[in-house]
């Protein structure tokens, strides 16, 4: 589990013994394509995190239209609106291509984190100095914006 764990962007410098910890109540779950992970609404109990893969959360308004909130990608966490909210899950969430997936239980995943929350802000502090693309140069709403828009809202972010 710590293999699978550290291919996680949020813990890739983590030592073995603090992966093990969160590898104690996490769980590996295998996904075929067009599989829902969480339904929008659910009670948010559990911290995803995807291993390999792709996912999509997505929320359908009243009215049917259908809108992308986060397409995940390999290494990364969601739902994106973060592991400590106390709400229901914001979006559903569906497999597009066969996934794995790690989940654990957002209060055993909240525990662990305070507990480690220094040697997390040192991996991500390394993390940023490695990959400087990475660090604020996303921008988590394009999926809401049509093509011309992102390009000017990419081109706004590197200006």
């Amino acid at each position: 589990m710590e293999e699978n764990l550290r291919n996680i962007h949020l813990f890739r410098e983590l030592d073995d013994q603090v992966l093990q910890e969160l590898g104690v109540f996490t769980r590996e779950i295998d996904y075929d394509r067009k599989q829902y992970i969480f339904i929008e609404g659910q009670t948010r109990d559990t911290v995803y995190f995807l291993h390999t893969g792709t996912v999509r959360v997505f929320h359908v308004s009243s009215d049917g239209r259908e809108t992308i909130h986060q397409i995940v990608r390999s290494g990364q966490i969601f739902p994106q609106t973060g592991a400590f909210d106390l709400s229901v899950y914001p979006g559903t969430a569906e497999t597009i291509t066969p996934c794995t997936i790690l989940s654990t239980p957002r209060k055993k995943f909240e525990a662990w984190y305070i507990k480690n929350v220094s040697l997390l802000k040192d991996a991500n502090k390394t993390m940023r100095a490695k990959f400087p693309h990475r660090g604020g140069a996303r921008r988590p709403e394009l999926p809401f914006y049509d093509s011309i828009e992102r390009i000017v809202a990419n081109s706004r972010s590197t200006s």
